[in-house]
């Protein structure tokens, strides 16, 4: 009887209703971690991992119709080499693939942030910004832009 009597529409409710309220708590908690940098530098060992789940993100929010479009130019091995991933992306990638959170989280403010995570196409993609700038080029807005979106050491 007890059993049948927690497996009623009303507790079903109930638990959507809960498990809803988590999902809200979970979403804000992240976007506030977020705000703390600091906390989400990853370690050397998934640094590679880091990157990959910001690009994937970045490419996405580029095809989709509500994103910028302005780096749908790029492939996934350029984004790879210019996205600087943090650990809330690999948080936010672990919970989709698990289904608690959906590619939404893409969109959220500065998730994907195109002037940290791009190399703007006008610089070109075969010559990396730090190398352009040793070589002498003039320091241009596109190729300050490169230079902040990529560290200076690989």
């Amino acid at each position: 009887m007890i059993e049948e009597a927690e497996r009623g529409p009303t507790n079903q409710g109930k638990i959507k209703q809960i498990r809803g309220k988590r999902r809200g708590e979970l979403i804000t908690s992240l976007q506030l971690l977020g705000n703390s940098q600091c906390l989400l530098t990853p370690p050397q060992t998934v640094l590679m991992e880091a990157n990959q789940a910001a690009a994937k993100a970045t490419k996405f929010v580029s095809q989709n119709p509500m994103g910028s479009g302005h780096l749908e130019s790029l492939t996934m091995d350029d984004l790879l080499t210019n996205c600087s991933g943090n650990l809330l992306h690999l948080i936010v990638e672990a919970c989709i693939a698990r289904n608690i959170l959906d590619t939404s989280a893409y969109f959220w403010p500065g998730y994907v942030n195109a002037r940290r995570n791009q190399i703007p196409s006008s610089i070109s993609n075969h010559v990396d910004g730090w190398s352009s700038l040793m070589n002498g080029s003039k320091l241009t807005p596109g190729l300050v832009d490169a230079l902040t979106a990529t560290p200076a050491s690989r």
